[in-house]
């Protein structure tokens, strides 16, 4: 499909110019590249992705900087303009530059790319006064394509500012973002262009493309997608031994599938662990298939580490990387869509049951399964959380009462600050989070303490007036924002900024403290799985918007979604945590993982 350059469109990671003098003259020798003579005093030589040289003259004492760019790429800073840049470093304040990519074709090309250069200056851990140029693509490749009469859109990012788009900087640098056309461009998944995209009930995958990026083409997979609920697809590989391994090898047992690269050090370390469950279920239908995700080189760490670990499961070394197909279907079931650790459970009816992240989630699974064979194996469904339909929500009254502050104060771990007034209320917000309130220095304020759940020393955060407002805020701009520790139960965290706020006390209740509401971000989280022939979808509401799903979330109307694929459209069938019918039961919550990443159905 042809592709068309879109000017002013920012986007990818971005990166740091060099300065570091080895760096900088083994990339000048190498290219041969001309500088101008004499240098100006301050002016530095840096270096952009290994191949865009330039010149940065900047002294501490000037609010500005001048910068030369080879934007003609000939290898001579001579003939290059100067451009004067600001050094606040704020992104409006960037300068734009031209840079000069040629493509041998055939026909030969060439384009001129624009880069958004920005500039700010620091000072290093020893004091020393320290430049910095950041440097991003401005440009991005769209076309459109139709699969079974929908319309997709798909754009290049140039992730690695190389301005090339081959084979190399599609499993490296370029990214892929698509989504259909009657949905938001914020619903687009990011794709590496090694990957196998899905596109309606198919995988597609990049089979060519232009250079310049004027062109890629899509094949349809031959591989089918992977859902949790459908049979695995069928593999074919020779372990370390020699011995053949096929899927159809392990019908009638649990098994475990490991996706393992070398350089993945929670990977190597969970080896012990699954050596324990290995052991635990000896003797029951359960096997473990390692399967090594490094190729060429890398291939003689990943020998030396399972020799090292001893590792008595069976291990493959396809050498084919992230390319694996299996594991390209596999990858995007879990919680995190291409992250590792990756494990997958198959049933010994040979569909995927349940796949995940952290072993100690799969460790619960295997539990389940083998609890009680004779009742339905309860639905383990993983989770994905979208940062990018996050939505600002206000929460509250927190439950300042004197009730609440007492039974606080019985538990002995709680350290507040000396000194307290009588009037000073304690509360905990629905994720476990702590609260200390006291009179501000006016009537239009209050002073608030906040603590991460599982942090009870309110005594060394930081206090803040929070303002008084006769009306709750349409923004958090007029909230005071705090970013206390947010901690989940499996052993994650993560910084959740709320923005607070109080609202006059009701002038005829008995507790005349003002109302302390807060201002924080939602989290949905959705999962899609199988079961039978039919898909489903399940949608979770963040209803206290704070980024953790509390017993309060769970009780909320709405709470729970199920949707169900009728053709190919999602159609709600439930709300509701309980009567959730699925292929023919009924199911209730279970349980569900505080930060969003699992819920767990079992039947009635």
């Amino acid at each position: 499909m042809p592709l068309t350059r879109q000017d002013d469109a920012r986007g990818g990671i971005g990166a740091v110019v060099t300065f570091e003098p080895d760096a900088v003259r083994q990339t000048i020798e190498r290219l041969g590249v001309r500088l101008p003579a004499p240098m100006p005093a301050g002016a530095r030589v840096g270096v952009l992705v290994d191949d865009v040289v330039l010149i940065l003259h900047a002294l501490p004492e000037r609010p500005a900087a001048t910068l030369i760019v080879d934007a003609n790429m000939n290898r001579d800073l001579t003939d290059d303009a100067a451009i004067d840049v600001r050094t606040d470093g704020a992104d409006e304040s960037a300068v734009v530059v031209r840079i000069k990519r040629s493509y041998p074709g055939p026909p030969p090309s060439e384009a001129w790319l624009p880069y958004r250069f920005s500039y700010r200056t620091g000072t290093t851990a020893g004091g020393k006064w320290e430049p910095e140029v950041f440097a991003t693509t401005n440009y991005r490749m769209d076309g459109a394509f139709t699969v079974d009469g929908r319309s997709y859109v798909i754009e290049l990012s140039d992730y690695n500012l190389h301005g090339r788009f081959d084979r190399s900087n599609l499993s490296r640098g370029t990214v892929l973002r698509f989504y259909a056309r009657d949905e938001s461009r914020t619903d687009g998944t990011l794709y590496q262009g090694h990957e196998l995209m899905p596109v309606g009930d198919d995988f597609y995958e990049v089979r060519d493309g232009a250079l310049d990026g004027s062109w890629v083409e899509l094949v349809r997979s031959t591989l089918p997608r992977a859902k949790a609920g459908r049979p695995l697809p069928d593999f074919d590989f020779v372990d370390t031994h020699g011995r053949r391994v096929r899927a159809g090898d392990f019908r009638g047992r649990y098994l475990l599938l490991d996706f393992w690269p070398s350089w993945c050090a929670p990977c190597v370390k969970q080896f012990d662990t699954i050596r324990k469950t290995v052991a635990a279920y000896a003797g029951r239908p359960f096997a473990v298939l390692g399967i090594n995700l490094d190729s060429g080189k890398a291939l003689d760490t990943a020998r030396k580490i399972i020799a090292e670990k001893a590792l008595s499961w069976p291990q493959v070394l396809p050498d084919r990387g992230y390319f694996l197909p299996l594991y390209q279907a596999l990858g995007r079931l879990p919680e995190h869509q291409g992250a590792f650790p990756l494990y997958v459970l198959v049933g010994p009816d040979g569909r995927i049951g349940y796949a995940t992240n952290g072993f100690h989630r799969m460790q619960r699974y295997l539990e389940a399964a083998f609890a009680a064979p004779a009742r339905p194996t309860p639905l383990f469904v993983a989770l994905t959380r979208s940062e990018l339909s996050m939505k600002a929500g206000v929460n509250g009254p927190v439950d300042l009462s004197s009730q609440a502050t007492r039974i606080l104060l019985e538990d002995p771990r709680l350290t507040l600050p000396p000194s307290l007034p009588d009037e000073a209320r304690l509360g905990r917000l629905p994720s476990g989070m702590l609260v200390l309130a006291r009179p501000g220095a006016n009537p239009q304020s209050v002073r608030l303490r906040v603590a991460g759940n599982g942090d009870l020393d309110l005594s060394d955060e930081p206090e803040q007036e929070v303002p008084v407002l006769a009306s709750a805020p349409a923004t958090a701009e007029t909230a005071r924002r705090f970013t206390p520790w947010l901690s989940y139960a499996g052993g994650g965290k993560s910084f959740m900024p709320l923005s607070f706020f109080a609202r006059p006390p009701d002038a005829h209740a008995a507790d005349l403290f003002p109302a302390v509401y807060y201002w924080g971000f939602a989290r949905p989280a959705s999962g899609t799985f199988a079961v039978g022939e039919s898909e489903y979808r399940i949608d979770l509401a963040d209803s206290t918007p704070d980024g953790f799903y509390s017993r309060e979330d769970m009780r909320a109307p709405g709470f729970l979604t199920l949707k169900q694929k009728k053709s190919a459209a999602w159609v709600t069938v439930h709300t509701g945590a309980a009567g959730i019918p699925i292929g023919g039961r009924l199911y209730h919550v279970r349980d569900v993982d505080d930060d969003g990443l699992l819920v767990i159905l079992e039947v009635k």
